[in-house]
């Protein structure tokens, strides 16, 4: 999915729930690297509340 169709998905979200979304589009190498190295940013989404939009590898599901 490419970031402008994430984009306007947000955009249509955002209008229709009335509210600001907050969001990062990051590729699946950044990611790992990320949690590999306890990124802040990325530990923060992981350990707190939040929504996932889009998830193509299912990294984000609950399990």
């Amino acid at each position: 999915m490419s970031a402008v169709t994430i984009k306007n998905l947000v955009k249509k979200i955002e209008k229709d729930r009335k509210i600001e979304i907050n969001y990062a589009v990051i590729s699946y190498d950044d990611f790992y690297y990320r949690m590999s190295v306890k990124d802040r940013f990325i530990m923060d989404i992981v350990r707190n509340k939040h929504s996932v939009l889009v998830d193509t590898e299912n990294i984000m599901r609950k399990e």
